[in-house]
């Protein structure tokens, strides 16, 4: 827990399948976003540099659903 005279955070972090430029007007639209952090490397990404970045991914299916 932070001190009592410590700010309080929360990230949040938005994952769609939508083209990375309406992901962008969407974020500043809700809130996540910042005009001013639009241009920062990483906070906005492409699916490809997303995968770059965290590694592989492994599609496991559910048969029951």
């Amino acid at each position: 827990m932070p001190e009592p005279s410590e700010p309080s955070q929360v990230n949040v972090r938005m994952i769609t399948g939508d083209h990375l430029e309406t992901a962008k007007r969407v974020a500043l639209k809700c809130g996540i976003l910042r005009p001013d952090e639009l241009e920062h490397e990483g906070v906005a990404m492409t699916g490809e540099e997303f995968r770059q970045q965290v590694g592989g991914y492994s599609k496991i299916w559910d048969p029951c659903h």
